[in-house]
Parts: structure tokens; sequence; C-alpha cells
């Protein structure tokens, strides 16, 4: 199977409610009850970065669409060809998901889990606490490794432009300006180490650029498979 069906497959249609499924079927069967699914979830992820992930990096810059453009990379080993690769794409995704935000720290886990103890939220609209335009399928495409590249280091081009007009006019912002003097270079330096290390490889981004969700590209190489979001919206 081609990526783009697997992703397809496995995130398209209600991907988010897929996820549910799988987790409640599979990784979290066991489970009694919110509480013990959520702290269940929080242990294999851990188990996932151990097993899966090379690196990691985040940061974010003055926004296009939005207020600002977040950007997130997960690279992580292939599986064995006879692996599952529908299981593959879920666990992946949610270590994209769960290494940030109030996902990443004990006191945000233990908040959330003890939260859950008390409620019943798993399979309503808002299971498992991600946001809606985490997983919001507005299409899929397929993607030549050049126009991948050109297309995420198009926006830093764009933000880096608008900031050099707009900086002067939040002065009043210090501690703002001064993230930005840090966070521009860092995300291209990002940029540039997905351009050093990603050899050939397919791409498939799901979602579009200019709307609230966010986009996500999957891209697999020769020997590693990555996870890229970019978030940019109000």
């Amino acid at each position: 199977m081609i990526l783009k069906e697997c992703v397809e497959r496995a995130l398209g249609e209600d991907g988010r409610g897929s996820i549910m499924r799988f987790l409640l079927d599979r990784d979290l069967a066991d489970c009694k009850d919110d509480g013990e699914r959520w702290r269940s979830l929080f242990e294999k992820c851990d188990r996932w970065e151990r097993e899966l992930l090379l690196w990691s990096d985040d940061t974010y810059i003055k926004g296009i669409s939005g207020w600002n453009m977040f950007i997130r990379v997960c690279c992580c080993r292939l599986p064995e060809e006879s692996a599952d690769w529908m299981a593959y794409l879920y666990r992946t995704s949610l270590l994209a998901i769960l290494r940030y935000d109030q996902y990443a720290d004990e006191a945000g886990r233990r908040k959330i889990t003890e939260h859950a103890r008390n409620s019943s939220q798993w399979k309503d609209s808002y299971s498992c606490g991600f946001d809606e335009e985490y997983i919001l399928e507005t299409g899929f495409a397929e993607l030549t490794r050049g126009e991948w590249l050109d297309e995420i280091n198009g926006f830093w081009v764009t933000s880096w432009e608008t900031w050099q007009e707009d900086w002067n006019t939040i002065t009043n912002n210090p501690e703002y300006v001064e993230a930005m003097e840090i966070n521009y270079p860092k995300f291209k330096s990002i940029l540039e180490r997905l351009e050093r290390e990603v050899g050939d490889c397919e791409v498939v981004r799901m979602n579009r650029h200019g709307g609230d969700e966010t986009v996500w590209y999957f891209v697999k190489t020769q020997s590693d498979f990555y996870v890229v979001n970019l978030t940019d919206a109000m």
C-alpha cells in the first residue's frame, strides 16, 4: 500500500474517531475508566518515545493567517516490513501530539487524569482532549520532496518578511521581540536539518493551509519516518 492510501485509510473520514476506536480496541482495551485510559496512554506514549523517536524539535514564529505559526517535528524509526502501518500511523500521530502542550509535563498529565476520573468524556466530541483542529481532514495530497521543502520554507520566508515590516509596531512587547530573535533562527535550523537529512521520500500532506486546522506532513524515507505539523490559526 502506498503511503497516501495508508494515511487516508488511517485518518480520512473522522480521523480522530478512528484514533479513539483504535485506542479503545487495542492499546487501552484493558482500562476500566477514563482516568485509567489517560494514565495508560501517557505510559504508552513514553514507551513509544523510547522505541520510535530519534529526534524532535519545535518552535513558533509570527503567524501568516493567525497570531503564531508553530512547527513540530518528530523523526521516528521505520517499523519492520511486516508491521501494522495503521497502528504505526496512529501511534506516531499521537506521539506528535502528546509530547506538547498540557500533555508534556507531569503536572498537566496529572490534572487531565484526575479530571477524567470524575467524567466520561472519552467518547464525546472532546475525546482524549485533542483539539478539533488537530485531526480535521480537509483533504490529502501527495507532494514531491521539492514541493514539500519549498512549501514549508516559503512559510518561513513570508513570515519573516512580515515580521521585518511589523516588529517595530510591537516594541511594547519586548518579551515577544526577544522570543522572535531566538525562534526565527531556530525555525530555519529545523527546516535546514530536514533538507539536509531527508533524501528520497514519499510525502503526504493532510489538511489545507489558511484555515483553523493543523496541517500534517507524513514523510517516509528509506530509513526514517517524519511526522511534521504546522499550525497557523487565530
